[in-house]
């Protein structure tokens, strides 16, 4: 497969540095690299002598603006890989999938859509040895044997981003989905899901997916969860969050606490991450620590409630069905957290993705909501304003987490949390 989708490397990478198709297919397909020894290849069509077809996907729209790859197992999985949970979706994406999947069900966009992505294998491989070079071969043994089809979105490259697999029966059944841990960062969060998901598998609402599955392939992580409700719809006013009731279920949900910041797991985990951070960022680090000393001189002897926070509460993560709240994406989630946090961070990332404002902007934000959301989860006053530091905090050492475990800086955040730390300090 050529490399037709490759886009410059950033300042100090060895050109060329792969483009977002060529990236999830070495991701998913080609974990050694296409060596001769390989029993697997990946063409844009064309199956190499000595080998066999063995999954086949139409690239929407082309492999140079590669958004998803559509099954063509059978008419009904790709129909269903594109139609399914359009519920979710923003009005434009909505109508184009809509068409798509019309195109497959009328079988004209079979015609239309003429980029194909082949996965071969090596003709003498055995079919029980499928599942060790193919994750198709290995989801279909742990879910009980049945033909599955894959659905699958091309993002930008992302060190932190996971493969999100969809999965449908050739009936065009969802079946699963399927989150891919592939290097540090993004093992640690797949697993944190996992854990997440057993620990609030009995909260009743918010409503959670069920896990199926959560183990190490090759030396990849998975979780596997049951699909969403397929009548379920987004969550369509980003200013309203959901009622109080559930963020605080969820905080609920494996048990809470009161207890005070000072000698809290919290604030010690807060210390020990950015003892870490002082290695590479001294500067940061010392900007961290400022804002927790100042918030345990300030805070730390009043009675707070402790317990789970789902860790990612944004509009995109959450859904209703039949009226019922449905919350997924429990990557980030952890216990022995003050509650509200959640309430936060759903202002703070309105503000940087849906509004695509500033990281002074998205601070700003969540220090003008922490007084009126706060009081809604019963917060005292007096510990609002270092909530909402202590959340910023947060953010800031998630990013410092994600970096170390494989990624890169992300330029909207880095050099400019020290800078919005030494603002925190002069407020």
């Amino acid at each position: 497969m050529k490399d037709i989708d490759a886009v410059p490397p950033r300042a100090g990478e060895a050109p060329p540095r792969p483009g977002p198709l060529r990236n999830l297919v070495n991701q998913l397909w080609l974990p050694e690299g296409e060596h001769a020894s390989w029993p697997v290849r990946v063409t844009d069509g064309t199956v190499p002598p000595g080998f066999r077809a063995v999954e086949t996907y139409a690239v929407v729209p082309s492999p140079e603006r590669a958004r998803f790859l559509v099954p063509l197992s059978t008419r009904a999985a790709a129909v269903a890989s594109v139609s399914r949970y359009n519920g979710l979706r923003e009005p434009g994406t909505r109508m184009f999938r809509f068409l798509l999947g019309l195109g497959y069900r009328l079988g004209l966009a079979q015609r239309v859509v003429r980029h194909r992505l082949v996965v071969c294998v090596d003709e003498r491989l055995d079919e029980s040895a499928l599942r060790e070079y193919l994750l198709s071969a290995h989801l279909r043994e742990v879910l009980g044997g049945g033909e599955v089809a894959i659905g699958a979105g091309v993002h930008r490259i992302d060190p932190h981003h996971k493969p999100v697999l969809q999965l449908f029966s050739l009936s065009g059944r969802p079946v699963a989905y399927v989150k891919v841990g592939w290097n540090d960062a993004t093992r640690t969060m797949v697993a944190t899901e996992a854990e997440a998901l057993s620990a609030v598998a009995g909260m009743g609402e918010p409503h959670v997916p069920r896990l199926l599955h959560e183990g190490v392939w090759r030396d990849y992580r998975l979780t596997v969860t049951a699909p969403l409700p397929e009548r379920i719809r987004r969550h369509r006013e980003m200013d309203r969050p959901p009622a109080a009731r559930l963020t605080l279920a969820v905080a609920e949900s494996t048990g809470g606490h009161v207890g005070t910041l000072r000698g809290s797991a919290f604030l010690r985990r807060l210390r020990e991450e950015t003892a870490l951070v002082a290695e590479e960022e001294a500067g940061l680090a010392n900007g961290i620590a400022g804002v927790l000393d100042r918030v345990e001189r300030t805070c730390g002897d009043v009675p707070l409630r402790f317990g789970r926070w789902h860790g990612d509460w944004v509009p995109w993560n959450i859904g209703w069905a039949d009226g019922a709240l449905c919350v997924w994406d429990w990557e980030h989630s952890g216990d022995r957290v003050p509650v509200g946090l959640d309430a936060l961070h759903w202002r703070f990332q309105v503000a940087m993705e849906v509004r695509r404002l500033g990281l002074s902007e998205a601070v700003a934000a969540v220090v003008r909501a922490a007084p009126g959301d706060l009081a809604e989860y019963g917060v005292p006053e007096q510990v609002r304003a270092c909530l909402a530091e202590l959340y910023v905090v947060e953010m800031f050492l998630r990013v410092c987490r994600l970096k170390r475990g494989g990624g890169w800086w992300s330029e909207r955040f880095h050099p400019h949390m020290t800078e919005e730390l030494a603002r925190m300090g002069r407020a």
